[in-house]
């Protein structure tokens, strides 16, 4: 899946590449079948993919906002953006509309210690449920640890 300081979701790694089959927990097969046999039990479709992410994350949400997620020795860095609502205008400035503020709750998958590492925002936190309210254009980064 990921295997980058701070990855995205895909790396695109070559079919000859061999070597680096082995840094990877899925892979997709977008070659037409080059991918070794010996790697047949990482290949995944995009929907067996979609279903695993969501079963890797340690963190979900329903609300529409921009999350990325890191892994660090003994848990996660989770940053979590509101990018809607800010009108950017080169001659009055940036304008923040209020209309696109956002709470929502941050559902936790284990028992993770949490630490606000950046941003500005309003959290809570009450058992494996963090209560989250972002401005437009707010940020909040959090390290989940075990």
């Amino acid at each position: 899946m990921t295997n980058g300081g701070l990855p995205d979701v895909l790396d695109i790694i070559h079919a000859d590449n061999i070597s680096a089959f082995d840094r990877y927990k899925y892979l997709i097969d977008l070659s037409g079948g080059e991918i070794p046999k010996t790697q047949k039990d990482k290949i995944l479709t995009v929907d067996e993919l979609r279903r695993r992410i969501g079963e890797d994350i340690p963190c979900t949400t329903e609300a529409k906002i921009h999350m990325l997620f890191n892994r660090i020795s003994g848990g996660w860095i989770v940053s979590l953006f509101n990018n809607d609502g800010i009108l950017c205008d080169s001659f009055d400035g940036d304008r923040q509309l209020h209309e696109a503020d956002i709470v929502f709750d941050l559902l936790l998958k284990n028992d993770f210690k949490t630490e606000i590492i950046d941003g500005r925002g309003v959290f809570s936190r009450t058992e494996r449920k963090c209560r989250v309210g972002l401005e437009a254009g707010q940020w909040l980064i959090i390290r989940l640890t075990q």
